[in-house]
């Protein structure tokens, strides 16, 4: 009870705070204090560095350290100091502090650009960083579908929730900007608080200190890149489609509102995105069916061309199924990116490929995308306030910038798609080599695992950094050689540094992995039959878990008859 409780009170919290942040900040700098495009454009890009590298640095030291709970509940009780502080940066509070002849809503902008940044740490220490590998640590085989249903629930239950909160807010005040941020602030800090009691610590191995940048760097390495190739070329095509995304979205509330005159824009948006969101949990099948090809395409021509019905279309309904359109595409492709960026993740180093996907996924078009829609908006048309200063009016433009993007997001799909072709084709080839091969040579193939204990938490390869790995001796292990080549294969990913400890016969090995003095030992697989022959060990393979395999094949030299047996005579023994 406690465990779902915890899930789904953080994740909606989490997620409300951060739609707040992502769509309705801009607006709160543009009404209360006028900031420009570029200003708006600036606050994205900022603040999508700072997740970036929290995500990646905390999620690193929070492996390090072995602890889940403490990050998240300090992290909420500071993300929700944090919003709290937003309630006080106003013209009336700021503008005694500055010197005169200095721009007041200019150091009101900057300060929530900067206090934006602090936020975004705290937060993405908390939920980013932490309550996903908490999430990931609390749940097995067993329930770990139903946990990501529920907390892929959320993020469309907090748009709901702010949307529907907002309509009672007159947003042109400060004073409704004040009791916004005193309620998400104070909640925020209620549900850190709560989360002492709610969350249960999970079992997390702290990984060695020399281990924290080797695990970081891991996915920045060019020999991985090289050997992962499809997995770079679609994290590449990922980062264009999101900086198409992020060409309009900054202005997104402020275009329907202030552009088309929408003030009832949540009438228009939320019934887009929650139709959008039922297409999306149908449509995810079509890449378990069809593929990657057949089903990125139609999800990307449907963005495109919600993109040129938003540019031409001005009225209420047309505008409607433009943006219904644009968010199925944007949906639906997203899923379609997430699916195949997992099935070319290697199982086994999952963690070690996180700081690249945040890399794609956040950085690169938090900070591309908007500069692109700040640059169309350049010379956007002004409109006077009541306090005499100017505001810009965002136009459509914006929707002919990421169709513009969005062809050169075409262009990085054919090359991922051709990278595809020939990853397939010399797949085929080295197929069709290998029954050749076969057919002509002696080849002998040699498998080794890496095991632990059923309980151990390790899931992957990525999770055993700071194991002892306990082999056997050379002497005694019939695949030395494939356990060299396995621990040299495992090396860059566990920070370059692998400990090992030697044994000298098999019921040693593994006796020191029921002891707990390695925690990991390497098996040849034919080991695994001859440990569960023994009446001591019969239960090994139930006791332990497999999470790493190894092969190498090599040629064995053909046995050469002494006398031909065409001329010879020759004897068979049966």
């Amino acid at each position: 009870g406690r465990f779902w409780l915890a899930l789904t009170v953080f994740s909606l919290v989490g997620q409300v705070a951060w739609v707040v942040e992502n769509m309705y900040f801009n607006v709160f700098i543009y009404k209360m204090f006028h900031a420009t495009a570029a200003q708006i454009s600036l606050m994205v890009a900022a603040s999508a560095v700072v997740a970036t590298l929290t995500t990646i640095l905390i999620g690193a030291l929070s492996d390090r350290v072995g602890k889940r709970k403490l990050f998240i509940c300090v992290g909420y009780l500071l993300w929700g100091i944090s919003i709290l502080s937003f309630a006080l940066i106003r013209v009336d509070v700021i503008s005694p502090m500055v010197s005169a002849g200095v721009a007041v809503t200019t150091v009101c902008v900057n300060l929530t650009i900067l206090m934006d940044c602090v936020m975004t740490f705290f937060g993405s220490t908390a939920n980013d960083a932490c309550f996903n590998a908490w999430l990931t640590d609390s749940t097995d085989d067993t329930n770990r579908g139903a946990a990501e249903g529920i907390n892929a629930m959320m993020p469309m239950m907090a748009i709901l929730v702010v949307f529907g909160g907002f309509m009672f807010f007159d947003l042109e005040k400060a004073a409704s900007w004040v009791t916004i941020f005193t309620i998400i602030g104070v909640v925020v800090i209620l549900i850190g608080i709560a989360g002492f009691w709610l969350i249960r610590e999970p079992k997390v191995t702290p990984s060695p200190a020399g281990s924290y940048w080797g695990s970081i760097l891991y996915g920045f390495r060019p020999s991985v890149i090289r050997r992962h190739k499809v997995l770079y070329l679609t994290l590449l095509a990922f980062a264009g489609f999101g900086i198409s995304i992020q060409v309009f979205m900054p202005y997104l509330i402020l275009y329907y509102e202030k552009s088309l005159g929408m003030t009832n824009y949540v009438l228009v948006m939320a019934p887009a995105i929650v139709l959008a969101a039922v297409f999306t949990a149908f449509y995810g099948r079509r890449y378990d069916t069809h593929g990657f090809r057949r089903s990125i395409l139609p999800g990307i021509a449907l963005l495109m061309a919600g993109y040129l019905a938003l540019y031409f279309t001005r009225d209420t309904l047309p505008v409607f199924f433009g943006s219904l359109c644009m968010m199925m595409g944007y949906l639906s492709s997203n899923a379609i990116f997430g699916a195949m960026m997992r099935t070319y993740t290697p199982p086994e180093q999952v963690g070690l490929f996180q700081g690249l996907r945040i890399v794609a996924q956040v950085l690169v078009p938090g900070v591309i995308g908007p500069a692109i829609g700040a640059a169309v908006l350049k010379n956007a048309e002004l409109v006077v306030n009541g306090d005499g200063t100017t505001s810009f009016l965002p136009n459509a433009n914006i929707w002919l910038a990421a169709f513009a993007a969005g062809v050169v997001l075409c262009g990085l799909l054919a090359v991922l798609l051709s990278g595809l072709m020939l990853y397939g084709s010399v797949a085929a080839a080295s197929g069709k080599s290998a029954l050749l091969a076969i057919a002509g040579k002696n080849l002998q193939k040699t498998t080794s695992y890496v095991v632990v204990m059923a309980d151990d938490p390790a899931r992957s390869i990525g999770d055993t950094v700071g194991y002892t790995f306990g082999i056997l001796s050379e002497d005694a292990d019939i695949s030395a050689d494939n356990t060299s080549a396995l621990l040299e294969d495992i090396k860059d990913g566990l920070g370059g540094r692998v400990d090992t400890s030697t044994y000298a016969d098999l019921t040693s090995l593994a006796d020191a992995l029921y002891d707990g003095n390695a925690g990991a030992i390497i098996l040849n697989s034919g080991y695994l039959t001859a440990l569960d022959s023994l009446d001591d060990y019969s239960t090994f393979t139930q006791d332990t878990r497999i999470i790493y395999e190894f092969s190498t094949t090599k040629e064995l030299e053909p046995i050469k008859p002494n006398a031909s047996i065409t001329s010879q005579p020759f004897v068979v023994y049966c």
